[in-house]
This record gives C-alpha cells, sequence and structure tokens, in this order.
C-alpha cells in the first residue's frame, strides 16, 4: 500500500486530545440535531395534512432553511392530468434554438433551451396550482411568471 501524504501540517488529532467538555457539548449537540429533525417531521406531516384538501397523498420530504430562504419540497402536489394539459398547451412552442449559460456563475455549463409563452403556461391549471401552492407555503411572497423556457436535456447536463 502506498503512504497517503497528510494534507495538513502537524501531527494527526486522536480522539484522546478531545476534552471531556467537548465530547459532552458534541454528544448535547447531536442530541439536540435528533429533536429537531424529529420536531421538523412532525411540522412536514402537519402540513402535508392541512394541504391535503388541496391534493389528498401530496406529501412534504424536506422543508428547511437555506442560507435563511424556506426550501420545501413537494411530491404527488399536482395531479398528472395537469401537467398533461400544460404540455398540450406548450407544445406549439419552437425548437430549441438558443445556447445559454446554466448561471451567470457557471458560465461553462451551456444548453439549449426554448422559450414558451408565459401567457399561455399562466392560463394553466398546473400554473394555477403551482401559484395556489406557493401562496399558502409563502403567504409573504409574491409569485409571478417572468419567463417560461424549457433545457434540452444533453450528456453531461449539471
Amino acid at each position: 500500500h502506498a503512504a497517503v501524504p497528510h494534507t495538513r501540517s502537524g501531527p494527526p488529532i486522536t480522539s484522546t486530545q478531545i476534552s471531556s467538555e467537548a465530547r459532552a457539548s458534541i454528544a448535547a449537540c447531536r442530541q439536540r440535531a435528533a429533536q429537531l429533525e424529529k420536531e421538523n417531521e412532525k411540522v412536514r406531516h402537519t402540513t402535508a395534512a392541512a394541504l391535503a384538501s388541496l391534493q389528498p397523498g401530496i406529501k412534504i420530504p424536506m422543508m428547511s432553511t437555506v442560507d435563511g430562504y424556506m426550501v420545501v419540497a413537494l411530491d404527488n402536489a399536482v395531479p398528472r392530468q395537469l401537467v398533461a394539459e400544460a404540455l398540450e398547451a406548450l407544445q406549439q412552442r419552437a425548437a430549441f434554438q438558443r445556447v445559454e449559460a446554466s448561471s451567470p456563475k457557471h458560465m461553462d455549463i451551456r444548453h439549449m433551451v426554448t422559450e414558451h409563452d408565459a401567457d399561455t403556461f399562466v392560463a394553466t391549471q398546473l400554473y394555477e396550482r403551482i401559484a395556489t401552492l406557493v401562496s399558502i407555503l409563502f403567504p409573504d411572497k409574491g409569485f409571478h411568471a417572468d419567463r417560461i423556457y424549457t433545457n434540452a436535456m444533453q450528456f453531461g447536463d449539471a
């Protein structure tokens, strides 16, 4: 076996170098994290139950904050029929005509894009459902469609 070089300077830290106070603090943090996870599970379940009148079977697999912004992932929030109707409404789309960057931070990641008519999408029941969910979950935020587009799936796409 080849020796693995150390990536930091100094000798490796051993578990015997961690004080009993630090160990107790780490144990308390682990315990609190487990409590928070259970509380989060209850909140997700309660929220999903409240949304069930809008869509039976809705699930919230993840609800958390990232840099102070609430992020909510929903499963079974939209009936397949609404998605199919929206796709049909948007079928009159142009071919993938333009290549654009994934984001200003990732100008090297590029993909084909086709634009859709925002007014056409806003008139669908799918948009209405999404807008309703956003207004319920984020009542202090506005929601409107600035741009509707589709990225082409390409090998190596991010």
